[in-house]
């Protein structure tokens, strides 16, 4: 059984202990070391200094860090199972709080015991006295990652005493930021709690929290006449108000809904489930444009700390402990405003749906995400509050600037604005319109697609031809009398062949045919990077077998990939390509280049129309 309680950090270190007899915190052998970091201000010390700032200058009331778990030990100590990166932290601050000001009392001093650290030390309260300025200690990594906290929480006090405000943080930090207690049942053994908390139990996250919050407040507590409804009608509202959270979440949660509107890394999976999608999500239903600090604006003390980093390595967010939750429990203060927030909920989720069910909408969207990822939420936040009619518009503009306009002028390899070209003659097939199929985003963006030189760029100086293309290059130079004529030469050559053995590039010149420019976007396309790696530097005619042989074997083989290497593009006023299949030669660069040409032209103006019809 679990005991909860919700205590102010003054708390935890005081009354959590001495209400139970006990002295401290004990961290055990068990247990990783220290390991926050402070190098940018999106590592988990800045950001909890950042936070906590942030809700002091806003005047919130409670704001909430994540739990902790202990256990009550026979030694006078609880055992933290789960918590010590935090309370080692806070700890840590109220040290150098210390030491800036020694009228500040250092409340977590001698609070935590760690077993891990040589003889007992208690290295935490020692770093916290260091004289202010020391080198940081990198001597072991325990001592490196505390030396640099210290470091990073210096520099915050510093600005805090340049603006008078020790005292409010501290006071603020003890009696305003609360943690909740988990104590677990004097039966379980440490370990045992220690290994179901960070392998088996379903953490206590941020949308986990915010549900919650949500449907507390999402409730009409009056009928029409304004009379009191009862307990059981206010439960009935938050069973529904549930049961389609979890409509919404088990759609989103989808891996490969979760990987289109969110990226790859946001889909990372648990058993098949996008366990982190509904927090992408619920980010977007914040009012700000600019959700990493621009809400922080206003405070001089928050500016001055993150522009003492370096800009270079500010790019990441890592949203340490209950960061969302706390946005969303200022913003919830009253039941309408839990109204507003569960319709929008649900009016972001409709409007999620529609767009990614609707083959045309899909298509647009997932080029405009995955052709430009940098911009990503900003486009998705963009998109969602629009009517279908403005969306599409929007989205036909902006597919247009990321396709490139080949009328402008043909690209090369190495061109930036390739990948787009290519992508879009697999997003949008010929023979079809844009709605026609949906292409499939996350599994182009997991396989990594790359350049393909159709015929090589710089072949080897010797292959050994595949098992399953040695018939079919054996038949070739059987056929080619004139540039294999019947001899020793050509005989051992087929044999070499026959067996796997290396054989020159030089004894099958007719194989790799001479390109005016080898980097001509007719000689391009894309396949993954495992695919491009086996068939690189072969000539056309093993590259079209093995390709085909992927193909049958089930391997996602991009469509536009597969037509040019059977030669199935449809050419129709254009150059057409040669009919042997066994060489690709200048004449079938020259009509892929023209193709290509032709098709770049019906994508843009089949965008235009859709651009002009709404």
């Amino acid at each position: 059984m679990k005991n909860e309680f919700i205590y102010p950090v003054e708390g935890i270190f005081g009354e959590a202990l001495s209400s139970e007899g006990l002295s401290r915190y004990y961290i055990g052998p068990y247990q990783r070391g220290y390991k926050w970091s402070s190098a940018n201000c999106y590592d988990q010390v800045p950001q909890l200094l950042v936070d906590v700032a942030d809700a002091m200058d806003k005047g919130i009331g409670d704001y909430f860090l994540q739990f902790i778990t202990v256990l009550k030990t026979t030694d006078g100590e609880y055992e933290l199972i789960d918590g010590q990166q935090r309370l080692t932290t806070l700890a840590l601050i109220f040290a150098r709080l210390n030491q800036a000001d020694p009228g500040i009392a250092n409340i977590a001093a001698g609070k935590l015991r760690y077993q891990r650290f040589q003889s007992n030390e208690n290295l935490v309260d020692t770093l916290g006295r260091r004289p202010k300025g020391s080198q940081p200690d990198d001597s072991s990594q325990d001592r490196h990652y505390l030396s640099h906290a210290v470091e990073c929480i210096d520099r915050f006090v510093d600005i805090l005493a340049s603006k008078g405000k020790l005292t409010d943080f501290d006071r603020y930090l003890r009696q305003n930021v609360k943690i909740i207690l988990n104590r677990e049942s004097e039966n379980v053994k440490p370990e045992e709690a220690f290994v179901n908390l960070n392998g088996n139990n379903v953490p206590l996250t941020n949308a986990f929290l915010i549900k919650g919050l949500i449907l507390t407040k999402n409730v009409m507590r009056n009928d029409r006449l304004g009379r009191p409804l009862d307990y059981f009608n206010i439960m009935e509202q938050r069973r529904v108000n549930g049961r389609l959270w979890d409509e919404i979440q088990n759609w989103f949660q989808q891996k490969d809904v979760c990987h289109f509107f969110f990226g790859k890394d946001a889909a990372k999976d648990t058993d098949g489930i996008a366990t982190q999608a509904m927090e992408h999500f619920l980010r977007l239903l914040l009012p700000t444009d600019n959700e990493a600090q621009a809400d922080k604006a206003g405070s001089d003390i928050i500016k001055a700390f993150v522009a003492g980093f370096d800009s270079n390595s500010t790019t990441e967010n890592n949203d340490s402990g209950y960061r969302l939750f706390n946005r969303f429990n200022d913003l919830i203060a009253t039941d309408e405003d839990g109204q507003k927030y569960m319709n929008r909920l649900i009016r972001y989720y409709k409007r999620f749906r529609s767009l990614y069910e609707d083959p045309k909408f899909y298509n647009l969207l997932g080029l405009c995400l995955f052709g430009d990822e940098k911009h990503r939420i900003d486009q998705l936040r963009k998109y969602i509050a629009q009517s279908e009619k403005v969306i599409l518009k929007e989205l036909a503009q902006r597919a247009q600037t990321i396709i490139p306009n080949l009328k402008d002028g043909a690209i090369c390899y190495k061109d930036k604005r390739l990948t787009p070209l290519l992508l879009s003659f697999n997003v949008f097939p010929e023979g079809g319109k844009i709605d026609s199929v949906k292409f499939n985003f996350p599994r182009y963006d997991t396989l990594r697609w790359e350049y393909e030189h159709v015929r090589p760029q710089n072949p080897k100086e010797s292959i050994s031809v595949p098992d399953i293309c040695r018939a079919g290059v054996i038949a070739l130079i059987d056929s080619d009398t004139a540039n294999y004529p019947e001899g020793p030469e050509t005989d051992q050559l087929k044999t070499d062949i026959a067996l796997g053995n290396d054989i020159s590039v030089d004894s099958i010149p007719t194989l790799y045919a001479t390109l005016s420019n080898v980097d001509d976007m007719g000689n391009m396309a894309l396949l993954k990077k495992e695919n491009n790696i086996q068939v690189s530097n072969y000539p056309y005619i093993v590259k079209r077998i093995l390709i085909m042989d992927m193909m049958k074997k089930g391997e996602f083989i991009p469509p536009h990939t597969a037509a040019v290497f059977s030669k199935s593009l449809n050419l129709n006023g254009c150059k057409q390509f040669s009919t042997d299949l066994a060489r690709w030669e200048q004449n079938d660069v020259d009509a892929h280049h023209e193709w290509m040409m032709k098709r770049n032209e019906e994508i843009r103006t089949e965008l235009k129309e859709l651009e002009e019809q709404t």
